[in-house]
């Protein structure tokens, strides 16, 4: 293969990607989220069937809970917000730990919409350095069609803890 044909199929995407940029108007956001609760319902299932259609999550059980919720705040752009998160552990080949979640935003009394993410967790052992990083993988109402990402740094299961990124919604 030709030098020029590797640069060009590598920067055909790049290319791509910036003539979809002025379709999108992208926000900061960054939060705290309270600590996380197991969540016997596993609200995040009624998730799965419309946007989490290949994961596989991990039973959940009393004594094993694998499903988890809480409350969180936020600011995206200059917009103060609040919702809620429910998450549930997930099945992959690589022994990571992963997970999904669905994450409810309002604004005051209005309903902002919702984003799914999928998420890796890192160094889950040690609270102190714990790292989790979600990828929006679809969105509802304000977030449909959206894209994004956050890092939450700590381990929300055993205080609360902060979160930031950026959330890209459709102009």
């Amino acid at each position: 293969m030709k030098l020029s044909t590797i640069i060009i199929a590598l920067t055909l995407p790049l290319a791509s990607a910036n003539t979809l940029a002025d379709d999108y108007i992208c926000s900061p956001i960054t939060g705290k989220i309270q600590q996380l609760q197991p969540d016997p319902a596993c609200a995040v299932l009624l998730a799965k069937p419309k946007h989490f259609t290949d994961i596989i999550f991990l039973p959940s059980s009393a004594a094993a809970p694998t499903c988890f919720a809480s409350t969180l705040t936020a600011t995206i752009g200059n917009r103060a917000v609040s919702g809620t998160v429910s998450s549930g552990l997930t099945l992959n080949d690589q022994g990571q730990l992963t997970a999904a979640s669905a994450i409810h935003f309002n604004a005051g009394t209005v309903e902002l919409g919702d984003v799914y993410t999928t998420d890796i967790v890192f160094d889950a052992d040690n609270p102190a350095i714990t790292t989790e990083l979600l990828t929006m993988v679809d969105g509802r109402k304000t977030f449909k069609d959206g894209h994004g990402h956050f890092k939450i740094n700590g381990n929300a299961l055993f205080s609360p803890t902060t979160f930031s990124g950026t959330l890209c919604v459709e102009n």
